[in-house]
């Protein structure tokens, strides 16, 4: 029924379990990171499995077959984690070395759009990939000599620090915009040109306050008419009197206009 395919599958990977793990700390990829103590007891203790399941793998639960398994894998559990850790520090050693020969190219790169860059700053990040370079081998070389069972002086996280700050060197230095460039100053007047300018502006004004003149003698020339003067008032002495009309056949006489330059005679 369910419950005995249950059991069997579960049967069948504590079993494969054990029988992995033997291999793997005898001669596998577990044997350098088993310190000698502990082998001789994680052995002992699989063998003691691998019994239990012969007598008990038919009337064991499911749940018992499952709780043993995660003791035995946590028996272990540190073994595989020195593993582990040890591939991922291989990991993270490859890429420090991929970006120590990115460092060197970068730096020796003849690109004109980075021709701002010194060569100053170029040696300095070609000096800083070299010293990254030399630390990261010696380091990595002790860390091949120590036994994996013991405490690693060269982890990921170290070598993952170096990149990150080998890389942010890359980028400040190789990766830095050209300056802007200084706006260029306008060129200083000389004396002459100022007394030329002078010359050129009063020109100006004078014309313009000609034209002003001129559109004023315009306006005055088509508005209305000057008013005429009043005369002065003539005193009635000094207007002639006409004389008498003279009536039919009678000749007529000229009038005799008195000169006043005469003298009156009384």
């Amino acid at each position: 029924d369910k419950e005995i395919m249950q059991r069997d599958n579960m049967a069948n990977e504590f079993e494969s379990h054990v029988l992995k793990m033997k291999t793997r700390i005898r001669s596998g990829n577990l044997k350098n990171f088993v310190a000698p103590d502990e082998k001789d007891v994680l052995l002992e203790e699989l063998k003691e499995a691998d019994n239990w399941l012969s007598y008990n793998g038919t009337t064991a639960s499911v749940q018992e077959i499952k709780e043993y398994l995660v003791v035995l894998k946590n028996s272990s559990a540190h073994v595989v984690a020195r593993y582990e850790a040890d591939g991922t520090r291989r990991a993270a050693f490859e890429d420090l070395m991929e970006a120590i020969e990115d460092a060197k190219a970068a730096a020796a790169e003849k690109d004109p759009n980075k021709a701002h860059i010194s060569q100053e700053e170029r040696d300095s990040v070609l000096k800083a990939a070299d010293q990254t370079d030399t630390w990261a081998t010696a380091e990595s070389e002790k860390q091949d000599e120590t036994p994996g069972y013991e405490t690693p002086i060269l982890t990921a996280e170290i070598l993952g620090e170096k990149q990150k700050e080998l890389r942010e060197l890359v980028k400040q230095v190789m990766e830095r915009p050209k300056p802007t460039p200084a706006p260029t100053p306008a060129p200083t007047p000389k004396p002459t040109e100022n007394k030329e300018q002078s010359k050129k502006e009063e020109g100006e004004k004078k014309k313009k306050l000609g034209e002003d003149e001129e559109m004023k003698d315009e306006g005055k020339k088509g508005g209305e008419p000057p008013t005429p003067p009043i005369p002065a008032e003539i005193p009635s002495e000094a207007i002639p009197q006409a004389k008498e009309p003279v009536g039919e056949g009678q000749a007529t006489q000229p009038m005799e206009i008195e000169d006043e330059s005469k003298p009156v005679t009384k």
